[in-house]
């Protein structure tokens, strides 16, 4: 999909959900029909340091592009 869209950056699949469950992440039975998926997560990683993380219990809530550039101007 990333070489198709001709996107700069990778994309990770995670469909037996090994690296949502590694990072705590995982949503038991909090999709549709209760299904376990991925918490909808954002992390700013500089050097390899977490500088911020958004996490929601809410598969429908995202963070807002305006908040989330905020964030980054604050670092």
């Amino acid at each position: 999909m990333a070489t198709r869209l001709k996107l700069g950056f990778p994309i990770l699949s995670d469909p037996e959900l090994e690296l949502t469950r590694s990072l705590g992440l995982l949503h038991e039975k909090g999709g549709p029909g209760g299904a376990d998926i991925p918490r909808p997560a954002i992390f700013v990683v500089e050097n390899g340091e977490i500088r911020h993380r958004d996490l929601t219990d809410n598969w429908r809530v995202r963070v807002k592009a305006e908040d989330l550039l905020q964030v980054l101007r604050d670092l």
